[in-house]
């Protein structure tokens, strides 16, 4: 059984994410070159095209670190604990069925709550492990104005 160092945080258990790893699967970009060029007032033409193609996914990534979002597809593998369940899935909105083993890799049964951002419904003394695919299909008008104010 793996156990966690209480002292660190006084004695109590919190929820937290202790690592996780996010993949792009196919990233079409919320803001297009057209939609970034108008907003910054840049003329027509194409001589700063590849200077929005750099630009669009550095401010959507900043956007998405900010906020703690998913704004295109990825496939989240996130290790958790959670002692005090009623814990968020990180990266959302998620947008599969996760799929749940123990710390030694063993497939569980996790009862979450909720759709776009579920909760981890009731507490774990160990180590989880979650695997699932999160992202926008249509990213919030309000956070495609975010990204644009990046530039």
């Amino acid at each position: 059984m793996v156990t966690v160092n209480q002292s660190q945080y006084n004695g109590a258990m919190i929820n937290q994410v202790i690592d996780y790893t996010l993949t792009e699967t196919y990233v079409t970009e919320p803001v297009t070159p057209t939609e970034a060029k108008a907003w910054c007032r840049v003329l027509t033409g194409t001589a700063e095209d590849t200077i929005f193609d750099i630009i669009i996914p550095a401010a959507r990534i900043a956007v998405e670190k900010f906020t703690g979002l998913s704004l295109v597809s990825k496939t989240a593998v996130v290790k958790m604990l959670v002692p005090e369940g009623m814990f968020e899935l990180p990266y959302g909105p998620v947008t599969s069925t996760p799929t749940w083993t123990d710390f030694e890799g063993n497939p569980i049964t996790v009862e979450t709550q909720g759709f776009d951002f579920p909760k981890v419904q009731y507490n774990w003394n160990s180590f989880i492990n979650a695997t699932y695919d999160c992202g926008y299909s249509t990213i919030p008008q309000e956070l495609k104005v975010a990204i644009l104010l990046c530039f």
